[in-house]
């Protein structure tokens, strides 16, 4: 925790370092956001596209990703203004002086973010800790157990996303049908920009990748498809999704040809990848791929296009989702090649989740049988699932209930689920915080529960209770606590007789290991021999200082090193 005095003066150089920054950008700032926009969109598609992993600069230029998408919803705010007052603006190629000067204010902003987050961190949770070892120096610590779980949880969640995008197929040869075509098609009328006609089996092709991508994004599975939201089922919001993913890689192919075809010699690519669109252009080009009703594709358009009201309304951490379009005036967007292409069902998600708040409540309440549903899937026909949640009470009083039961009679064991359903929170240091204490609470009591129910009717009475159809006094009962994101917090030890695991990570075992689909017995080995805090601690977090100046004051800061 920092003390409260302190935590007020830092908040206040803060924002004398935000209001400074502001006072950088100056007038004009349409012009200013659509530079910031293509500067973090160009150290994007470097990183995520371009750079091999194996190369000298690759490391250099993911740190500098880094900074600026935690600086982003910074810059928004400092330009971001009411859409009365935003001039209209063209597509302007920038010179090496409007490069540098955006480059330095993502700098800026980024130091802003990642003192914004870490404050927050230090002010909510109890695993960082504030030290002031002179007047004007502050010095943050990770302490704790178990940190850099929620990071190994992570790399599930990727390797997961990967495994869906491997199984499924557009149909076309990429390399020999589809890049020819896109050559073909690009070029540049002034030296100032590109064009490329239309194609049928370009587009076709490309809006094919966005319904995959989209498929496999943190957040494309938050509801059910028929859960409405302002009267709109959650598969139209996918859909309008997929779409604008698929739009974005197809422009960004065609600007990979255009460079590849001019030798980087005509544009620079930094003024290629952002784009100013019309909101009109994007939404017939939605109703044709989706034979959606325009005034739904512009609902929906309005919900997830962001300006200065949703801003303040959402509420954005720094280094969150970012936003694939940004108004700029009542009929033009900013179109984010970063926004699409990063994680835009996260923010798809989040924007939802607080503009219809009472949809969402009715929308979480359904999703758990979705959640069972596909548990019961991955495991083999031979495997007896109970159908029905089994409630547990005392005096007609609800007091808990087990989400999913699977019976291996052969093996004599049963597996009970606990079924977790947080939204990804990001980098939202508050959600989180917010989330892990419920979520501590509600396990807790989940396990007392269970355990003081089973030891007093007896493992036997229990089992014929749940409705197994052959139940053993012997049978050993593992409790699994699964979470659909994350199931385990930096700085808390999980019971030694009970798994916490992600769906992400039980996918991936029965994947990797198919006879623990078919047997509980198997499985439970596998869960007892590889833990992820074994894994953790043979592989710990590298941590490196950071010094940054705020005002007055150094603030060295523990950071965990990228890998």
């Amino acid at each position: 925790m920092i003390p409260a005095e302190l935590f007020k003066l830092l908040n206040s150089e803060i924002e004398k370092e935000l209001d400074s920054i502001e006072s950088d950008i100056g007038a004009s700032k349409a012009i200013k956001l659509l530079e910031l926009a293509k500067c973090t969109d160009h150290c994007f598609v470097a990183v995520s596209f371009i750079m091999p992993k194996e190369s000298a600069e690759y490391q250099s230029w993911a740190d500098l990703f880094q900074q600026f998408s935690t600086g982003w919803y910074v810059s928004l705010r400092l330009t971001l203004e009411e859409q009365q007052s935003f001039v209209s603006i063209l597509n302007v190629n920038s010179r090496q002086k409007e490069i540098g000067w955006a480059n330095k204010i993502m700098q800026r902003c980024g130091d802003a973010g990642n003192l914004i987050k870490l404050f927050s961190l230090a002010n909510t949770n109890d695993f960082v800790e504030a030290e002031q070892p002179e007047e004007y120096t502050v010095l943050f610590r990770f302490s704790g157990q178990s940190l850099g779980i929620e990071h190994l949880e992570t790399q599930r969640q990727k390797w997961f996303a990967e495994s869906l995008l491997s199984r499924e197929e557009t149909g076309y040869d990429f390399e020999k049908v589809i890049i020819p075509l896109v050559k073909a098609g690009v070029s540049s009328p002034d030296g100032q920009r590109i064009i490329y006609k239309p194609d049928k089996t370009v587009d076709h092709f490309f809006f094919e990748e966005g319904k995959i991508y989209s498929q496999a994004l943190i957040g494309s599975d938050s509801f059910n498809d028929n859960s409405n939201f302002g009267g709109i089922p959650f598969d139209s919001y996918k859909s309008v999704m997929s779409v604008l993913i698929g739009n974005a890689f197809r422009h960004l192919h065609y600007c990979f040809a255009y460079q590849g075809k001019t030798g980087y010699k005509v544009i620079n690519p930094w003024n290629t990848y952002t784009r100013i669109l019309e909101i009109a252009q994007i939404t017939e080009l939605i109703c044709k791929q989706t034979s959606l009703p325009d005034l739904v594709v512009n609902t929906i358009l309005e919900a997830i296009i962001l300006d200065k009201k949703g801003l303040n309304k959402v509420g954005f951490a720094p280094g969150y989702a970012p936003p694939p379009l940004i108004r700029i005036s009542e009929k033009r967007v900013i179109s984010s090649m970063m926004g699409h292409l990063s994680n835009p069902m996260a923010y798809l998600s989040r924007c939802l989740v607080k503009k219809f708040p009472d949809d969402y409540s009715i929308a979480v309440n359904l999703r758990e049988q979705k959640f069972k549903t596909e548990l019961y899937s991955l495991f083999g026909e031979n495997l007896f699932k109970v159908k029905g949640n089994v409630t547990i009470r005392k005096d007609k009083k609800l007091l808990t209930d087990i989400d999913a039961i699977i019976s291996d009679e052969k093996s004599r064991i049963v597996f009970l689920f606990q079924l977790k359903w947080m939204d990804d929170w990001g980098s939202d240091m508050g959600q989180r915080s917010s989330m892990f204490k419920n979520y501590t609470k509600s396990v807790a009591k989940w396990l007392e529960v269970v355990d003081r129910h089973i030891s007093a009717k007896s493992v036997l009475t229990f089992l014929k209770n749940a409705g197994i159809k052959k139940p053993y006094a012997d049978t050993v009962i593992v409790k699994i606590v699964l979470g659909r994101h994350f199931s385990r917090f930096s700085n808390i030890s999980p019971p030694d007789d009970t798994f916490f695991l992600n769906w992400a990570s039980l996918v991936k075992i029965i994947t990797e290991n198919p006879q623990c689909g078919l047997s509980l017995s198997s499985l439970n080995d596998h869960l007892k021999n590889n833990q992820l805090s074994e894994e953790l601690a043979a592989n710990p977090p590298a941590t490196k200082d950071v010094k940054l100046r705020l005002g007055p004051y150094t603030i060295i800061t523990e950071s965990f090193a990228r890998n």
